[in-house]
């Protein structure tokens, strides 16, 4: 995806300013990522985790600009990190891009269970509307991304990111017969109508409270 003239400017410059902590040198590293400045950006990402090495987005924004370059084995290594940091830093939508990341990296499996995570995750939410009129999705002691009417949507592009993760899987495993006793269609296609599933009922679930603020 192009980077528009305003987001290019902004990246530019920030990628050039001072920083000292994990976040700032977490967030000039994604600045030089943008610009496809993609080792310097590995310098800031690897700053930033010695900073704060629980970050699960910092080890998944590394391993992305590792497999810009081409390093496979060490994405997957900050990849697998990311996956255990994930309960630290209580944000479940990295499994989708955990999901994604794995998928790159050929590790079937571990892509395949990060989706079945996120979606045992979607499945305890409930949604409620605060005195506000705006859409919440919690689960005990976790909230989700969305926190407003438009952030909600995001639960539901995060499944429809998943059922593409899934289907990409299924194309590479067409012509491997080896993985494709590892990795069944009929199991991918089950996983993938629960996602289906599930992103109905909470498309559902949405309207209606919409419907009902609006009453």
């Amino acid at each position: 995806m192009e980077i528009d003239e305003s987001a290019l400017a902004f990246a530019q410059q920030f990628s050039d300013q001072d920083v000292s902590s994990a976040l700032g040198f977490r967030n000039r590293g994604a600045a030089k990522h943008s610009l496809e400045r993609y080792e310097e950006a590995i310098d800031d990402y690897t700053k930033s985790i010695e900073f704060d090495p629980t970050v699960a987005d910092t080890f998944i924004c590394r391993a992305r600009a590792f497999l810009k370059i081409g390093s496979m084995s060490d994405a997957f290594d900050d990849a697998a990190h990311a996956y255990e940091a994930i309960s630290i830093d209580h944000c479940p939508e990295n499994y989708i891009r955990l999901a994604a990341l794995f998928k790159e990296c050929k590790k079937y499996d571990l892509a395949i269970n990060c989706v079945n995570k996120y979606l045992r995750h979607v499945e305890e939410l409930e949604y409620h509307c605060d005195e506000y009129g705006d859409l919440w999705a919690e689960t005990v002691g976790l909230k989700s991304t969305g926190f407003s009417t438009t952030g909600n949507y995001i639960e539901v592009d995060w499944l429809e990111d998943a059922g593409i993760i899934l289907e990409r899987i299924h194309q590479q495993l067409e012509h491997d017969e080896k993985q494709q006793t590892l990795f069944p269609s009929p199991s991918i296609d089950e996983l993938k109508n629960n996602l289906s599933l599930v992103k109905e009922n909470i498309s559902k679930t949405i309207k209606r409270l919409k419907v009902k603020t609006n009453d």
